[in-house]
């Protein structure tokens, strides 16, 4: 009996770092300002300082070249993982006097904007039925990574929620997390 309560554990273990890892080189750890999701709508915003662009334009971590994906996830209430692909299509650089400090990424449904801004923050825009949250319990903590070629953007959402079964998921105020999701 003890070597199956020690199997289990080991188990359990191994099935929670799946979940979660330390943080890579190119993880952004981030506060968020706010998540929003209803069945047919998303939005997502940080207005965190740190923000950069990786290693820039014309690198592995230009999404213009690279592409990129955003994850949205919930292992509690209304368990839902769902990544949207976001290609290299869809994105331009942002120019100021020659220099580029962001990147807007522009697409049809589910995921239709995303704007990253060097030391400014990010913000995210999905609408329609192909977002795939029910939110038939409440689903915090929300977890979003926004990746950009090798760089990666985690948020996860708790902070103060307002939550309103199979309706309507509201977070605010939510601190950086200490791990970012695996992929």
């Amino acid at each position: 009996m003890e070597k199956c309560c020690g199997r289990c554990a080991l188990v359990v273990a191994t099935l929670l770092l799946c979940c979660v890892g330390p943080a890579r080189a190119g993880d952004e750890l981030l506060t968020g300002d706010m998540i929003q999701l209803t069945r047919q709508l998303l939005g997502v915003r940080s207005r965190d300082a740190t923000i950069d662009l990786g290693a820039g334009p014309g690198s592995a971590d230009d999404p213009t070249i690279a592409g990129g994906s955003l994850r949205v996830l919930s292992i509690e209430g209304d368990v839902f993982d769902r990544t949207y692909p976001l290609f290299a299509t869809g994105w331009r650089a942002l120019r100021r006097r020659g220099s580029v400090y962001g990147y807007v990424f522009r697409g049809a449904e589910p995921i239709r904007r995303v704007q990253v801004k060097q030391g400014k923050g990010l913000r995210v825009f999905g609408k329609g039925s192909g977002l795939g949250h029910t939110l038939g319990g409440n689903p915090t903590p929300v977890r979003v990574v926004l990746t950009l070629g090798r760089q990666q953007y985690c948020m996860s959402f708790g902070g103060t929620v307002e939550f309103t079964s199979g309706v309507h998921y509201l977070a605010r105020d939510a601190a950086a997390p200490d791990l970012c999701p695996l992929p």
